[in-house]
């Protein structure tokens, strides 16, 4: 078998593979960020499928370059959260999915007495997040409107690519607190949640093995035919 008839059965399995792990419950990754000026803190909540939670406890960025302070204090705490009540069912989704999600989480900004405007965010925080499958449902959901006040973000979708993330933009919900919303290092602080779909180990297997078995199949083929010729 030559190698342009291999390249398209290659391309087969591998399609066959996407399309499977597309169908797959497969294992989503949640990771939460703190943007300072496009790096971010590193911050992973892991979860499965049929729902789990996590913590995320004491992780710090260092910052510089902070602008509308206002009349901002050392250690005043900034706090965010997307209510549990805010949460989507089959209603609002796709048929045979339930979704929920619940994000509670306090930042801390200590500017200590004479650094200007340099200092440390401390992130403090819960996620859980719940996606119920049924037979034959897909594997996304979409959330209802997202509240914090002052601010509101949503309706937003968790599921494929590009349609895989929200953002939580973060104030003190004190009027004075704050002259506009605080700048760091040249971009607005938001924190993003971010959903990857992992695919599953036996459908990486599966693809592996079927890519083996082509060219195998292929080689075989070749063999025999030069043994026919001879």
């Amino acid at each position: 078998m030559s190698m342009r008839r291999l390249i398209p059965l290659a391309a087969l399995g591998v399609a066959a593979w996407l399309g499977a792990t597309n169908r797959a419950e497969a294992v989503y990754t949640y990771t939460t960020t703190l943007t300072i000026n496009s790096a971010t803190n590193g911050a992973t909540f892991t979860n499965t499928a049929s729902g789990a939670s996590a913590t995320l406890s004491g992780t710090t960025v260092t910052f510089t370059n902070i602008t509308n302070p206002g009349d901002f204090i050392n250690g005043q705490p900034l706090t965010t959260s997307i209510a549990g009540v805010q949460v989507a069912t089959t209603s609002s989704g796709p048929p045979g999915v339930s979704f929920s999600v619940s994000y509670t989480d306090t930042i801390t900004i200590t500017n200590p007495s004479g650094s200007m405007n340099s200092g440390t965010f401390t992130v403090n925080g819960t996620f859980s997040v719940s996606n119920v499958f049924t037979s034959g449902g897909a594997s996304a959901g979409t959330t209802s409107n997202l509240y914090m006040a002052p601010f509101v973000v949503g309706p937003q979708t968790i599921g494929p690519p590009p349609d895989n993330s929200f953002a939580v933009n973060f104030g003190s919900g004190t009027p004075n607190d704050f002259y506009g919303p605080p700048i760091i290092n040249g971009a607005a602080g938001n924190l993003g949640a971010q959903v990857v779909p992992v695919p599953e180990p036996a459908s990486v297997a599966m693809l592996g093995t079927g890519l083996v078995g082509v060219l195998g199949f292929g080689l075989s083929r070749r063999r025999r035919q030069r043994r026919a010729a001879a």
